[in-house]
């Protein structure tokens, strides 16, 4: 999965990963690509400025409605019932009956999750 689950409702993100882990062969891989907020606020504020900073190329392209609607974007993921938590996420991947739950890489908001069935 690649940027697709950071966009659910938190109730409706555990749904999908309970079907995702449902159709899972034994043993089987899920690999997720997404936008994982640092528990750490002050660390995840960083990480969101940074971000939004990053967006003002979308104006030296002369495109600054895209600049608007991706900052829109980013600060609909930051409401309460949106915002994926890294350790609320694993902690509730490790409910659903994942293992060995890894964050392989990360940068910022962006990180790269593995885990098994």
């Amino acid at each position: 999965s690649v940027f697709t689950l950071h966009n659910f409702q938190r109730e409706y993100r555990g749904e999908i990963l309970k079907e995702i882990h449902r159709v899972l062969n034994e043993s089987g891989i899920f690999v997720n690509g997404d936008k994982y907020a640092r528990d750490n606020r002050k660390e995840h504020q960083q990480d969101l400025a940074w971000q939004l900073e990053q967006f003002k190329l979308y104006d030296k392209m002369g495109r600054p409605e895209l600049r608007q609607q991706w900052r829109e974007h980013y600060l609909e993921d930051e409401a309460p019932k949106v915002i994926m938590l890294e350790e609320e996420a694993i902690a509730e991947m490790k409910k659903i009956g994942f293992s060995s739950i890894d964050i392989l890489l990360r940068k910022k908001m962006e990180a790269i999750l593995s885990c098994q069935k």
